[in-house]
Formats: C-alpha cells, sequence, structure tokens
C-alpha cells in the first residue's frame, strides 16, 4: 500500500476525519481467517497515517470491515469523507461498488 501511494502522480487528498472501509472479496475455498483479529487489515491505517489522515488520533478514523462472498478474490479499500459512509453503505448493499 505504501508503494502504491508513493508511485501516485498525484497529490493525495488529506482528511481531518475518514471513514475507511475494507471490503473482502473471498470465496469457500480461501475464506480461512474468520476472525477479523486474526488478519492483517490493522496495517491499512498505519499506512494511510500522516499520509492521508492526522497519526495518532484515534478520532480521526472510523473503520468498516465487510466480506462478500465472490469468485473474485481480491481487496478493496476505501478512503472517504465521513459523510458519504451512508453512499458506501447503500451501494455495497446493492453490489454496486
Amino acid at each position: 500500500l505504501c508503494r502504491l501511494m508513493d508511485s501516485y502522480n498525484s497529490e493525495l487528498p488529506y482528511f481531518e476525519t475518514a471513514f475507511l472501509a475494507i471490503v473482502e472479496y473471498c470465496n469457500n475455498k480461501n475464506h480461512n481467517a474468520l476472525d477479523n483479529d486474526n488478519k492483517g487489515w490493522k496495517t491499512i491505517p498505519n499506512a494511510l497515517k500522516g499520509r492521508v489522515i492526522q497519526d495518532d488520533s484515534q478520532f480521526m478514523l472510523s473503520i468498516g470491515l465487510f466480506a462478500k462472498i465472490s469468485e473474485d478474490v481480491r481487496c478493496e479499500i476505501y478512503v472517504l469523507p465521513p459523510e458519504d459512509g451512508s453512499i458506501f453503505m447503500d451501494l455495497l448493499s446493492q453490489d454496486m461498488l
């Protein structure tokens, strides 16, 4: 994630507060870790700190962890203003991301 952000040729947005949504798409064969505590998602907010959000403030970032069944195995990461969270949730529920 850090390499991806470093290679971005434009200025990254900076959020005073943000909503981080991590959507894991997996199928029945590859969903080994059922508990989110056993997954590596915690590295994502750490990579964002100081780049798109302030470092070390628990009130700057809200996090949503989502899992969807799919044969197209992937992980999508969204960082958006918190006021757009309801729009995100609506699109997610309708499989329109």
